[in-house]
């Protein structure tokens, strides 16, 4: 047992750790006790030292916006962040034991697993796919239900289409490039939070797509689309928004702000 003391000479709280032992004789009555009080206060400061080191990282990696974790020497999870948790779509006891290797892309699965196989043996920082310092390869993933799909794209309906046409303003010389693509990425790119670039390529290029974004939002297609939906299915006077937060897309740091504040 533990217990704590007040050294005579100068005030201070010391933390004792009492063991001992009892001998007996031969017939098994006790004769005597063996025991030492050890001063364990230093052992003591630097394991609460760490549990408040451990704590700060845990409050820091949850509050980190993409996927952490940490694993242990013998290969088992220890710890992973919110942001993982919401990534793989598992609650977080199944996470700390989820394989990511099961959700990589057919295309990528030999090749990230060879490079992060490498990287663990060699216990030296690597980087696998996209990393904080360099950019070599994106790694895809195919979540399970709950997590982001990558492989289940999204894409307008017939009856969609023949909703939204009427708001799409005219097309002056050349023909514009299949609505019905660009506009199932742009929707695919807002859900997801991505990156223009990082768009599917089933949605053709990334610039096509950003460009037709900026030019009809500038325009106010998109407000007179919502606009029209919305005074077609409900009460225009009334625009309800049912979350507890709205999440910034990653991208909203490299907006503009114009002079005078922000435009209502």
């Amino acid at each position: 047992s533990q217990y704590r003391i007040i050294h005579p000479s100068d005030g201070e709280v010391r933390r004792i750790a009492a063991e001992g032992r009892i001998e007996r004789d031969p017939a098994g009555r006790p004769i005597r006790m063996v025991g030492a009080h050890i001063d364990v206060t230093e052992r003591a400061q630097a394991r609460e030292m760490l549990r408040e080191s451990e704590e700060r990282f845990r409050l820091i990696a949850d509050s980190a916006p993409v996927p952490m974790w940490v694993t242990r020497m013998d290969r088992t999870r220890s710890f992973a962040n919110k942001a993982y948790v919401e990534f793989v779509g598992v609650p977080y006891e199944q996470a700390l034991t989820f394989d990511w290797r099961t959700i990589l892309h057919p295309d990528d699965a030999q090749r990230v697993v060879e490079e992060s196989i490498a990287g663990e043996a060699s216990l030296k920082p690597f980087v696998l796919g996209s990393g904080p310092i360099q950019l070599r390869r994106t790694v895809r993933f195919r979540l399970r239900p709950g997590g982001l799909d990558m492989s289940d794209l999204y894409w307008l309906t017939d009856e969609q289409m023949e909703r939204l046409r009427p708001f799409f303003p005219k097309s002056h010389g050349r023909p514009r490039v299949d609505d019905r693509r660009v506009l199932s990425g742009i929707i695919f790119v807002n859900r997801n939070g991505l990156r223009w670039r990082d768009a599917p390529k089933d949605y053709g290029p990334a610039k096509t797509l950003y460009n037709r974004w900026k030019r009809w939002g500038e325009a106010g297609v998109f407000v007179r689309m919502m606009e029209g939906l919305a005074a077609a299915g409900a009460d225009p006077r009334t625009v309800m928004i049912d979350a507890t937060y709205l999440k910034a897309h990653r991208t909203a740091s490299s907006l503009a702000v114009k002079k005078g504040g922000l435009a209502a």
